[in-house]
């Protein structure tokens, strides 16, 4: 994103909690489920803190997250409580964390709604293990299982199970609905709810970064350096590309994406910048000319760092992949498209726009209205905020904000 503010991290007290069980609450207290949280970046990630800090005026949201590896903990950041187990690493892009299923036990037992935010094993597992069936729970469902699907044998008859018990099924996207095998039995409960991201009310202008000469064109990519993400296939483009790459994010695939860089002649023009603060990455988005989404795989259902760039007026290089990608960024509207896993394709349109400054313009003002009249924050969290009313039978819209910050997981 172009702005976004500081976390304030509080240290919650490890002391067992005193509070009263019986005590009336006075916002609606959501348990939201998911697999990591800020500042660790992912598309789930940030949906679900932009859920938890959006709707606080009328939901006391908790956080149930894991770290990637070592001890957990308990945090407020921005509002919310964040509850964290520990890990002992990352298999298959997922924390293996046993501790998660018990922490889920103690915090669902004081929401009065859940929600789970899938694929993620270990939180559908915990609710049809510890779920109450006294409470709603609705599920967003980002993306089906890719990588995994070796642990459906196992795992299969848990995700049906809580699938059928679920009263919502969130769905980001039409194309992900339609092409899901995983939501084919459940499509009566499923809503599609378009995700969207904070637009920055201030001009997102070109700003210099110190590590990149004024002169010099910027491509970004930005995200998880996972297995679906192609930039193996970005990091080849550039032998035919008279610019600096500047790929931001870290994952399992980081020493080897390394690798191939600095085997690369041209390996003086790609930066890897790791995870970097707010400040830097919004920086990286006024300062780069174009932004490209290589991924190959359908695990990249919508592309949450394309709207960020959209809304920094940048054109964006995407792929025609089987997913809501391509329609969140449409060619010759927003962007350029190119074929999966095509290092040509990709060179070939980005030096297109690097070529042409009014087209660049043109394509980044229209990525700016775009995401400005489908893909807003406020839009995504007033619907899912509905959802949750429906589903309780109340009606929280004019809720004013209440300062109740971190009760939810200190009653547990």
């Amino acid at each position: 994103m172009c702005v976004l503010n500081d976390a304030v991290t509080v240290r919650l007290s490890l002391f067992p909690n005193t509070a009263k069980p019986g005590k009336n609450p006075a916002r609606p207290r959501v348990l939201h489920a998911g697999k990591l949280y800020h500042p660790w970046r992912g598309g789930m990630e940030a949906v679900i803190k932009w859920h938890a800090e959006g709707i606080s005026h009328r939901y006391e949201s908790t956080v149930l997250a894991c770290v990637p590896r070592g001890r957990g903990g308990n945090d407020v950041l921005n509002g919310v409580t964040v509850r964290r187990t520990m890990s002992f690493g990352m298999f298959l892009g997922m924390p293996v964390s046993p501790a998660y299923l018990f922490e889920f036990r103690k915090l669902t037992r004081r929401a009065d709604i859940t929600h789970l935010h899938l694929p993620f094993p270990p939180a559908d597992i915990s609710h049809v293990l510890f779920g109450r069936v006294d409470a709603p729970v609705v599920a967003t469902w980002h993306s089906d299982l890719v990588r995994q699907r070796a642990v459906m044998p196992i795992y299969g008859p848990f995700m049906k199970r809580f699938l059928k018990r679920a009263d919502r099924i969130i769905v980001p996207a039409r194309s992900v609905l339609d092409k899901s095998e995983d939501l084919a039995p459940y499509r009566d409960k499923c809503s599609v709810v378009p995700l969207g991201i904070p637009i920055p009310e201030k001009e997102p202008l070109w700003a210099p970064v110190a590590a990149v000469p004024n002169d010099v064109p910027v491509v970004l990519s930005v995200g998880r350096l996972a297995y679906y993400k192609g930039t193996e296939h970005l990091i080849s483009a550039m032998r035919n590309v008279d610019a600096m790459l500047v790929i931001v994010g870290t994952g399992e695939r980081e020493v080897e994406l390394k690798e191939i860089a600095q085997s690369a002649d041209y390996s003086d023009r790609i930066l890897f910048t790791g995870q970097v603060p707010d400040e830097e990455l919004d920086a990286w988005y006024r300062r780069c000319s174009v932004f490209v989404l290589p991924s190959d795989g359908n695990a990249e259902t919508t592309g949450i760092v394309q709207l960020e760039a959209m809304a920094c007026r940048k054109p964006v290089v995407n792929t025609r992949l089987d997913t809501d990608v391509p329609e969140v960024s449409p060619h010759g509207v927003t962007g350029l498209t190119v074929e999966p896993g095509s290092p040509h394709g990709l060179a070939e349109a980005i030096n297109r726009l690097l070529a042409d400054d009014g087209l660049r313009s043109w394509l980044g003002e229209n990525g700016r209205i775009r995401v400005q009249e489908r893909y807003s924050v406020q839009q995504m969290n007033a619907s899912v905020g509905d959802i949750y009313d429906e589903l309780l039978g109340i009606d929280t819209r004019e809720s004013a904000p209440h300062e109740r910050t971190g009760e939810l997981a200190e009653a547990a």
